[in-house]
């Protein structure tokens, strides 16, 4: 098996001790409209095949980066998060999965992210000009609702 879908039923929490009964050669995950409240950390870290990963349509309360393999070639989290951060870190999923570009994800070569609250901010700016990752999502601050892939420099040119 190298596929599974999870959609249409509850799973509250998505737990590492739930995970070690999968395949180990899972290429593809997907938990779709599961109600899922919370991904333990490290839930997926056995996955070493992993390569996508989509966990869509439900309302995750929190986001780290080690919820996530760093394997990881795909990773969708659309139309979902509802995450509680530190009054510091206000910019949902930037600062949370690229403290530095790319962070702990190095072959990350696509993100989807719409629906969800992303600030394009001066920390935002990396992603003007890039090809890889290719990001869905829409700058939620901007009153044009502009597409993160759309950002060019001169939407920074406020920032030091």
């Amino acid at each position: 098996m190298t596929l599974l879908h999870v959609w249409n039923t509850d799973y509250k929490k998505i737990k590492r001790s739930d995970m070690i009964w999968l395949s180990r050669k899972l290429v593809v995950i997907y938990f779709v409209n599961t109600k899922t409240l919370r991904i333990e950390p490290n839930a997926f870290k056995e996955f070493n095949k992993l390569e996508s990963l989509f966990i869509t349509k439900n309302d995750i309360k929190s986001i780290e980066s080690n919820m996530f393999p760093e394997n990881l070639l795909e990773l969708g989290l659309n139309t979902q998060i509802h995450a509680k951060l530190p009054k510091t870190d206000h910019n949902l999923l930037f600062r949370i999965l690229f403290k530095s570009p790319f962070g702990k994800f190095p072959h990350l070569e696509y993100i989807q992210i719409e629906g969800n609250p992303v600030e394009c901010d001066c920390q935002s700016k990396w992603v003007v000009g890039r090809k890889i990752p290719y990001i869905e999502g829409i700058c939620a601050d901007r009153k044009d609702k502009k597409k993160i892939r759309e950002l060019e420099a001169k939407d920074f040119a406020y920032c030091p």
